[in-house]
């Protein structure tokens, strides 16, 4: 190191070690402002890394029993979405993973080469200034062992790192990395969402920078949140939605490979279940807008939540809101096929509506609709019995050239062409579909006259909701090959969706 270098490491240091004892008495003062706390803490978050001295009297703030409250924790009961224990087995969960990453983190050892600025700070010998900061620190880590100081602490740290390190971020490296996640998954494993404070938010956020983290803090919400309680599951989803954007910005994008898949469509399933329609609202939004980001099997397992467990339930529901954001699930987010598939002719470029989605479903839809639950013929088109019906194709065409549309704003390609895997497992699911639509006709039987009378599996729903929902299923498809043939330059197998802006917010 030359001397114009070392003078010029030892006036940051000056520079700092003040700057740090203005901290510390600024931060054990009693009265003291937002401003002059997030001061504090930014401050506290660099010199975790370049102080290296007062690196464990930092780290010791993490110790989650000096963060517990005295006060008694509420007894009250409720049913959480999954009742078992929690901190168990997702520490159990954590520490494998940890070990994994550890073992990975051995094969990146040019982390520490690249970013000298968070490891090589050793250098530092510890002097007077130094000790007369660390003989106050007791002090500040009690102070930052709370909880609210805490979490801002752990977002500095990580914003820190983001801030100054070069190339791929590995995260399992920085020093106390793994030590404060611990902590924070700790803190929050008995908080209810609606516990979740905005230091708490925004702290999870920064550490879901490392997107492999979104299992455990996926899992702590939804294994305290009451699935009885609309305000909880409000909350739990709303916090869920965000922390999806941030892991995986686009619609399109998959959801990290150890993501709790299971725990996830567990925990919705109890919610399709729920007799608050809000609750079932909220539940399909969030499902709506989240679905195309898995696939393969996971994508199989999720549909399978719509076509077997709650199908008949959710189509044939009462409130016609919960029915309606089930058929835009059915129509847009089901279907991956699109309208348009690979022309049989290779020598021509023409591209042709999709027997595998159009032609089915309206064949589908219209077997159900040809008997309504008195027996009589049901006109989907809402015009005198006697009048012909409008195809959905003849629909489309007169429609095509309407491009002020308000259905047509606000559109975005969610699904690009499918590989042979996906496209294998999508028709399969609309297999399924079709015929869940047509085991809602119920078996028949014949009358006295020879004329076929329907059977009714369950009375009362079917006499009350089958017309009108099949009628609105049938208007969702309709709407859906309108905007897909809206765009003139539609792929095969490509699919544009309606990105409305489904601020569903449950009220009490």
């Amino acid at each position: 190191v030359s001397e114009k270098d070392q003078e010029i490491f030892i006036r940051y240091k000056t520079h700092l070690l003040r700057s740090m004892g203005l901290c510390v008495s600024i931060f054990l003062s009693d009265t003291l402002s937002k401003g002059e706390l997030m001061f504090c803490l930014e401050l506290l978050a660099i010199a975790f890394f370049r102080v290296p001295t007062i690196c464990g009297f930092l780290l010791d703030s993490a110790d989650v029993q000096k963060a517990k409250p005295a006060e008694g924790k509420d007894s009250t009961s409720n049913e959480k979405l999954h009742a078992h224990s929690l901190t168990p087995a997702v520490m159990e969960t954590f520490k494998h993973f940890q070990n994994e990453e550890k073992d990975s983190d051995r094969q990146h050892q040019a982390f520490f080469d690249d970013n000298p600025s968070l490891f090589e700070w050793t250098i530092w010998s510890q002097g007077g200034d130094d000790k007369s900061i660390t003989a106050s620190l007791t002090d500040v880590k009690l102070k930052l062992s709370q909880p609210e100081n805490f979490f801002r602490f752990v977002s500095f740290i990580i914003c820190h790192v983001c801030k100054v390190a070069v190339g791929e971020i590995r995260f399992g490296l920085v020093p106390g990395y793994w030590t404060l996640v611990r902590s924070v998954l700790e803190r929050v494993s008995d908080l209810k969402a609606s516990d979740y404070s905005e230091p708490i938010i925004q702290c999870i956020t920064d550490l879901l920078q490392n997107k492999k983290l979104l299992c455990f803090f996926s899992q702590t919400l939804l294994h305290s949140t009451d699935s009885l309680n609309p305000n909880e599951v409000d909350i739990s989803l709303n916090l869920l939605d965000e922390w999806f954007l941030v892991v995986a910005p686009d619609m399109a994008d998959p959801l990290p490979g150890n993501m709790c898949f299971e725990t996830l469509f567990d925990a919705l399933s109890i919610l399709l279940q729920s007799n608050h329609y809000q609750v079932l609202l909220k539940a399909l939004t969030f499902m709506y807008m989240h679905s195309g980001r898995v696939y393969g099997k996971v994508r199989t397992k999720l549909c399978s939540l719509f076509l077997e467990k709650h199908f008949r339930s959710l189509f044939l529901h009462w409130h016609p809101e919960v029915r309606l954001m089930f058929h835009r699930i059915l129509i847009y987010r089901l279907n991956r096929l699109g309208i348009k598939s690979e022309s049989t002719d290779k020598g021509s470029d023409k591209k042709g509506p999709s027997r595998s989605f159009e032609h089915h479903l309206r064949n589908s839809v219209q077997k159900v609709l040809d008997f309504d639950t008195t027996g009589n013929s049901f006109n989907a088109g809402g015009g005198e019995g006697g009048k012909s019906k409008m195809s959905i194709g003849e629909t489309m065409r007169m429609q095509k050239k309407i491009v002020e549309d308000p259905d047509l704003k606000n559109c975005a390609c969610v699904f690009t062409p499918l590989n042979n895997s996906q496209l294998e497992v999508d028709i399969k699911l609309h297999d399924l579909l079709y015929s869940r639509l047509k085991e809602l006709q119920g078996p028949k039987r014949m009358n006295v006259q020879g004329n076929p009378v329907r059977i009714l599996t369950n009375e009362m729903d079917l006499q009350m909701y089958l017309p009108t929902a099949m009628f609105e299923f049938k208007n969702c498809a309709r709407s859906y090959v309108r905007l897909q043939e809206s765009v003139s330059d539609l792929q095969p197998y490509e699919v544009i969706t309606p990105e409305y802006h489904f601020d569903i917010s449950i009220t009490l």
